[in-house]
């Protein structure tokens, strides 16, 4: 498979499109991480962890299942987790994935664009680097909502929305300031649900996915019957007895009820074989009806050498036909719900049924395996986690594996969302103040586990500005702690001081692209770089340059050149952003200042086509011309652009 056909990531989704910025977003999930979350936002802002931690703005907002521990914003900047509510949960576990995304155009204020995120997958850097995920997208403009043939996908965006407003209703969002308002605008334009055809995107607030499933296929596959159904799922029905899991029962059922699965149809279940939970208890049952148990199968596009477990939900129903290699009439269910009563044959409650989020749809052109001209992005295996090669033989190979871990206390909402910081006259303490119309409940703020003194409504605090601090409150008996983050007088919330950054530090921001970088790595110098090879003063230099300072900016410049040569065009802009808000934070670096002291333009090999990715060899290209602009923007802020170039020879 070639580069350009292997698949986005999930973060990959979250990047802006050209000529837009992101203005606001809200990603629904069952669980979070941070690795994952600072790689979303900062593709989404297109600014770096310290530029989001300085301007203090949430632009993300995260709904996690109340059992998720809190991510505050010191370690995720520009995103806000949202808490529950102080009312009862209405479903079992919020279990969907969902991401809405709005952008705005650069220069049309009017123009905007919104992209819909379905994952089977979890913001975590886990879905990234271990699973084996699915991923649904569609995006939508502003002109789209009056193009009679964009309807359906109008149709998908509003039912998603529907479904975060929904979902949004049991959480706290004070702390987003009314940050969402343009995106609630965009959205509420879009047509009324019973102005749309129906959508692919699905929900079981108030039915089951099993129940749905019929009318959902005929809708969008049509009503033919296929004489094959896939099943795979990173997680099952739980041990019960001998007999084939319900779910799956129920499944087949359903669909041969309905008239879309023959009586004779080939099944195949796709299973982790050292965790399947009830398929492996039950795996007897399971051949005795003819159906086939297979390893999940892994893309060609993922390493050989990194085996990554199923953690996808999905079906897949098709046509196959002797002597062909087509399939016709085929239809895929992907989402959050697992094969599972709670996932996927119980509708939302607070006791029985998780709350999920999927698709289904009618993918065309799909061929069982892969062929000498066959398009690679069009081979099923390299669609779905499966594989027709092999079956597991050795039934007692498979184990149930370990139960579902319990979940934490749930994350609810403070009595503040935040405190407001006044500094006191000549001194570097000051107080932490309650804003307005929040604090009903009586609370502690904790300093160093100790509380701090309350005087005339207001904390006093014995150090300097903190970026957030550790708050304390009993709640219908149950005593809780959560983070608050304060505001500072400009209204920045956990603000934080834009570090300089020296040739090192800088190196270190770049060197782990695309992964936000570890902050907890030490500086590692190396060896003093060099001019890289060809290039030379383009005046008089006649003698070497023998300064550290001036060696270690020109060895940061080749680790850039080599760097980048090697970036993806997916994370091509990722990679400018990154780039040029690292290098604007080395402006008051020493090295720097006494390699100006030459005049010699140290950023003109940058230019150089040697130390450019094939897609970005000069400006003919929007990704050579983004960048081009980027390497000035970034001479005007080093103050070098007028300064001599080195140029090859």
């Amino acid at each position: 498979m070639r580069k350009n056909d292997v698949p986005l990531s999930l973060s990959q989704h979250f990047d802006v499109p050209s000529d837009y910025v992101g203005e606001f977003g809200w990603i629904v999930g069952y669980s979070g991480d941070a690795p994952f979350l600072n790689d979303a936002a900062e593709r989404f802002t297109r600014r770096t962890s310290g530029q989001r931690a300085w301007q203090g703005v949430p632009r993300l907002a995260l709904i996690l299942d109340p059992g998720s521990p809190q991510l505050p914003l010191v370690d995720i900047p520009g995103i806000a987790h949202l808490p529950l509510r102080k009312v009862e949960r209405p479903f079992r576990l919020l279990h969907a994935k969902v991401a809405i995304l709005g952008f705005r155009h650069e220069k049309r204020a009017d123009d905007w664009r919104l992209r819909l995120i379905v994952s089977t997958g979890n913001w975590t850097r886990q879905t990234l680097e271990e699973s084996l995920d699915l991923c649904w997208t569609v995006t939508i403009d502003r002109k789209d909502l009056d193009r009679d043939d964009r309807a359906l996908l109008c149709s998908d965006v509003r039912a998603a929305w529907d479904f975060v407003q929904y979902v949004r209703g049991s959480y706290d969002h004070r702390l987003l300031c009314n940050q969402q308002e343009n995106l609630d605008a965009w959205t509420e334009s879009l047509p009324r649900q019973d102005a749309l055809p129906p959508p692919r995107f699905i929900d079981n607030r108030f039915q089951s996915f099993l129940r749905q499933l019929p009318e959902v296929v005929k809708r969008h596959g049509g009503s033919a019957s296929r004489n094959h159904l896939s099943m795979g799922a990173g997680f099952y029905e739980g041990p019960s007895g001998a007999e084939v899991p319900g779910v799956l029962d129920g499944i087949w059922k359903t669909l041969r009820k309905a008239g879309l699965l023959t009586a004779s149809a080939g099944v195949s279940v796709f299973v982790n074989e050292a965790a399947c939970q009830g398929v492996a208890i039950a795996s007897q049952s399971i051949r005795r009806r003819g159906w086939k148990i297979r390893s999940r199968g892994q893309p060609e596009f993922f390493s050989k050498e990194v085996r990554r477990d199923l953690h996808a939900k999905f079906l897949f129903g098709a046509n196959f036909r002797d002597g062909s290699n087509k399939c016709t009439n085929a239809w895929v269910y992907l989402g959050s719900g697992n094969l599972t009563t709670p996932g996927f044959a119980a509708a939302m409650s607070s006791s029985r049924g998780n709350l999920e989020a999927g698709v289904v749809f009618a993918p065309h052109g799909l061929y069982r395996k892969a062929e000498k001209g066959i398009d690679a992005t069009k081979v099923i295996s390299n669609c779905l986690p499966v594989q027709w090669d092999t079956e597991v033989q050795d039934l007692a190979s498979l184990s149930a594996g370990a139960e579902m871990p319990e979940r934490l206390e749930d994350f609810v909402a403070p009595p503040v969302a935040w405190l407001d910081w006044i500094e006191a006259d000549g001194s570097a303490s000051g107080w932490l103040c309650v804003p307005p119309q929040q604090g009903e409940i009586e609370f502690e703020v904790l300093s160093a586990d100790t509380p701090c003194p309350r005087q005339e409504g207001r904390f006093v605090w014995p150090t300097a500005q903190p970026r957030q601090v550790d708050i304390r409150w009993t709640e219908d008996g149950v005593v809780r702690r959560a983070f608050v983050p304060i505001r500072d007088e400009h209204g920045r919330f956990a603000s934080g001081k834009l570090p300089d950054l020296g040739h090192a530090d800088a190196w270190l921001q770049l060197a782990n692209f695309p992964m936000p970088p570890e902050e907890e790595e030490s500086v590692e110098e190396g060896r003093s770089g060099v001019l890289p090879d060809g290039l030379v003063v383009a005046g008089s230099m006649a003698h070497p340059v023998a300064s550290y300072p001036i060696r270690d900016v020109m060895s940061l410049v080749e680790k850039i050149a080599t760097k980048q040569t090697s970036i993806e065009q997916v994370d091509w802009t990722a990679w400018i952003t990154r780039l040029e808000q690292t290098l604007f934070q080395m402006t008051d670096c020493p090295a720097l200042s006494e390699f100006k002291a030459l005049k010699i333009n140290p950023l003109s090999p940058l230019k150089h086509p040697a130390f450019r990715p094939t897609f970005a060899e000069d400006g003919s290209t929007r990704e050579g011309a983004e960048y081009e602009r980027a390497l000035v923007r970034i001479e005007e802020k080093w103050a070098v652009k007028q300064y001599k170039a080195l140029e090859a020879h």
